[in-house]
């Protein structure tokens, strides 16, 4: 929008004074403006169809974890990761996931490269305390579940 507001300012700016100048055609003015607010918004379509359904995946997931099934979980984030690689809360789903399967390991992993990217997700770190007194390890900085 913003783009056609300024070009629709340049055509009105570009007078010279003195010189009496015959109108434009309004048809032309107005079909410039609206093909550059198509092309703005074309421009930025993409990114916002893209960022919504990053989000959709994500609650997909989370639901389907809640409700207790990793297996159906597990694409939804892989494909959120493809989206937005190293999101933080797509990382932390995906060891929520890995850790309801009982891969502990990728789990950890996954986890513990939540926390790397955000080191104040807490959600990652209640899951990696949880992993770790499940395994009978206990760390002094980790929150508890």
């Amino acid at each position: 929008m913003p783009l056609a507001a300024l070009a629709l300012i340049a055509f009105r700016v570009r007078r010279e004074p003195g010189v009496v100048r015959r109108p434009r055609p309004r048809a032309r003015v107005i079909a410039v403006f609206a093909s550059l607010l198509v092309l703005g918004l074309a421009l930025r379509l993409p990114s916002a169809r893209r960022a919504r359904d990053f989000e959709t995946l994500l609650r997909r997931a989370a639901g389907e974890l809640v409700a207790g099934r990793p297996d159906t979980a597990l694409p939804s984030l892989e494909v959120a990761l493809e989206l937005r690689p190293g999101h933080s809360e797509a990382l932390w789903l995906l060891g929520w996931a890995e850790l309801q399967k009982g891969n502990r390991s990728q789990a950890r992993l996954r986890l513990q490269e939540a926390l790397a990217r955000r080191p104040d997700s807490v959600e990652a770190a209640r899951l990696l305390a949880l992993l770790d007194r499940q395994e009978g390890k206990r760390r002094a900085d980790a929150p508890l579940p």
